[in-house]
């Protein structure tokens, strides 16, 4: 099934819209077509519902179907039109165990439980922290006893100068004057008065 990848607008937080488009935006017709037929016959199954989109397919490729096209361009209306005539239907064969039926109402009934997708010892997780908090005191410790042997590296320089057994450390770049206002207007005037 092919469907426009045309730019769509979807709803963000704060009330903002933002561009959906390329095959993200195909991706909605068909799901939102699936879904306008399911609330129309909730009861068709999956099957039903499939054929209904390809049987209602326009602009079909040749042969039927294609790997580039599937069976054509989407077509919403048609889609649901196709499913009224597809209501009638009634699978031959009964839903197999572990297969949902195509009547069930997926949000009804109770809240699910808890799910322990993993579950981590509390040792490990005890083990891990203490790791991190070790090797944040170990750098914290690094980062001052750097700074401590900088102080000493210019100390010893400094003292080294001082008693004649070195080259003289580098003098800082002195920092430039802050700009006057109309220093350059005055110092014209105060040339050519000169001059």
């Amino acid at each position: 099934m092919s469907a426009p990848g045309n730019t769509l607008f979807a709803s963000g937080p704060a009330g903002g819209t933002f561009p959906v488009y390329n095959f993200f935006a195909a991706d909605a017709w068909p799901t939102a077509t699936a879904a306008f037929i399911k609330s129309a016959y909730p009861d068709l199954s999956p099957a039903l519902v499939a054929r209904a989109l390809a049987q209602s397919a326009r602009d079909h490729p040749a042969g039927g179907y294609s790997l580039a096209n599937g069976f054509g361009l989407i077509d919403p209306a048609g889609a649901l039109t196709e499913a009224g005539k597809l209501s009638g239907l009634r699978a031959a064969a009964p839903v197999g165990p572990g297969v949902v039926a195509p009547a069930t109402r997926l949000a009804s009934g109770s809240a699910p439980g808890v799910i322990q997708a993993v579950h981590h010892s509390v040792w490990k997780l005890v083990g891990y922290s203490a790791l991190i908090l070790a090797g944040l005191i170990v750098l914290f410790r690094a980062r001052r006893l750097r700074k401590r042997w900088r102080r000493r590296a210019a100390l010893r320089t400094t003292q080294s100068h001082r008693m004649g057994r070195g080259p003289p450390p580098e003098p800082a770049p002195p920092e430039p004057a802050p700009p006057v206002a109309g220093a350059g207007s005055a110092g014209g005037a105060g040339s050519q008065q000169e001059a």
